[in-house]
């Protein structure tokens, strides 16, 4: 398995578990986001696929509990 492969394990595994733990639409724009960030990570040199998955994990989490601090967005009328 090359790293590449593992990297894509990584993303795949995380973004099953967050599906599986949150009412999220698998074509969600957060997959896109959690890719971009775990290929950092990776190209930092953490090439283990466990550490990116959990990584994974917990940025997801972040950016659920940032969005949750966000105030709502005000509609014109």
């Amino acid at each position: 398995m090359t790293d590449e492969d593992l990297l894509r394990e990584a993303v795949d595994r995380a973004w099953r578990v967050y599906r599986a733990t949150h009412n999220v639409h698998e074509s969600d724009e957060r997959r896109c986001l959690l890719e971009r960030h775990l290929k950092q990570r990776w190209r930092a040199g953490e090439n283990d696929p466990d550490e990116l998955t959990c990584s994974g994990l917990a940025f997801l989490e972040r950016l659920l509990s940032q969005a949750e601090l966000q105030p709502p967005d005000l509609v014109e009328r």
